[in-house]
């Protein structure tokens, strides 16, 4: 959890069932390395859907 947000809440964001604070848009932009304005930029026209993760809990490194 590099921006310190539980996965599930990231998927509650990801299907709008959640309404993420300023905070945790923040953290999360910088998880991804761009600035917090890319998290609101419409995807250029044509732009593939990004895949949805699999389901279930990440593999321990």
């Amino acid at each position: 959890m590099i921006a310190n947000v539980e996965r599930a809440y990231v998927g509650y964001l990801e299907r709008g069932r959640r309404n993420p604070t300023i905070a945790t848009l923040d953290r999360l932009a910088a998880a991804l390395d761009v600035h917090i304005s890319q998290l609101f930029a419409k995807p250029a026209e044509g732009t593939p859907r990004p895949e949805p993760l699999r389901p279930g809990r990440r593999k321990a490194s």
